[in-house]
């Protein structure tokens, strides 16, 4: 798909959001200077929340580096910010869900049924992990369960299907990004030439 610089194609959440129309040198979108730093808040707390996810999540990746203790804490911390990233982000999933409804959306498509995969993979490492969790369960007063030799390689394999699909999610998110940054830095720079 070829896009021209400054266009956004529908249904991938790369779409500007409706509060955040404002331009540099321009009356017609000035907002204050109150309502550009809300824009900027609203902004910050999912970026601070992605990036805590993608922080924690290569960490836990590394359970031979960073140790069995480590490794199962901070599934147990991706869990909650996983739960936070969806929930900061669950606008943006609807926007992709109801352009996905439309006909000729594929790429809205695709990003659904990735989100979902992410999602269900998510939830069957975090289950297979706590199921094998040496150091977590018993810290919270739990018993260890029987089927170490069904929920170990489970585990393993839903991390490295969970590995790829949130490879994919991240690249997926950064050309949203690209296509963001680049519509904004066209858009300045057709808008100055026009003073």
């Amino acid at each position: 798909m070829e896009l021209a610089v400054g266009a956004v194609p529908q249904g991938l959440g790369c779409e500007p959001e409706p509060l955040v129309r404002f331009a540099v040198r321009s009356d017609r979108w000035a907002h204050t200077r109150a309502e550009e730093a809300e824009v900027r808040r609203v902004r910050t707390v999912p970026r601070i929340c992605s990036t805590a996810v993608s922080v924690a999540f290569s960490a836990s990746m590394l359970p031979a580096a960073t140790g069995l203790l480590a490794h199962e804490w901070l599934g147990l911390a991706l869990v909650v910010l996983a739960i936070a990233h969806v929930v900061l982000g669950w606008e943006t999933g609807m926007r992709i869900a109801r352009a996905a409804v439309k006909p000729h959306s594929g790429g809205a498509h695709m990003l659904l049924v990735l989100d979902f995969a992410t999602l269900v993979t998510i939830v069957v490492c975090a289950c297979s992990g706590l199921a094998v969790s040496g150091t977590v369960l018993p810290a919270l007063g739990m018993v260890q369960t029987n089927g170490f030799f069904f929920w170990d390689p489970l585990h393993a394999a839903s991390a490295k299907v969970l590995f790829i699909l949130v490879v994919v999610h991240i690249a997926v998110r950064l050309r949203c990004v690209a296509i963001r940054f680049s519509r904004k830095r066209f858009t300045r720079r057709k808008e100055s030439s026009h003073d």
